[in-house]
C-alpha cells in the first residue's frame, strides 16, 4: 500500500516485507553487521509507527473540522 503524506511517498507493505527479510537474515549475522541490521529494523518500525500516528492525527483534525462546521 503506497501512501503520500506531507510530501513523502511511503510503501508501508514494502517496508514491512523488508523488515521480515531482515529479521530472518540476522540469524546468520554477527558483530557489527548484525547490530546495524537490527538498527535498521528498529528505524523501519519507528518510521511506520510515526507515519500511522501522523495519519491518525490528520484524520482526527479533519473529523473535528467537519463536526464543527
Amino acid at each position: 500500500m503506497v501512501f503520500y503524506h506531507k510530501g513523502v511517498v511511503m510503501d508501508i507493505w514494502l517496508i514491512e516485507r523488508n523488515n521480515k527479510v531482515l529479521k530472518k537474515t540476522i540469524k546468520y549475522l554477527d558483530g557489527q553487521i548484525k547490530e546495524e541490521v537490527e538498527e535498521v529494523i528498529v528505524k523501519n518500525d519507528d518510521l511506520i509507527d510515526t507515519f500511522i500516528d501522523e495519519m491518525a492525527e490528520e484524520y482526527n483534525h479533519v473529523t473535528d473540522y467537519e463536526n464543527n462546521s
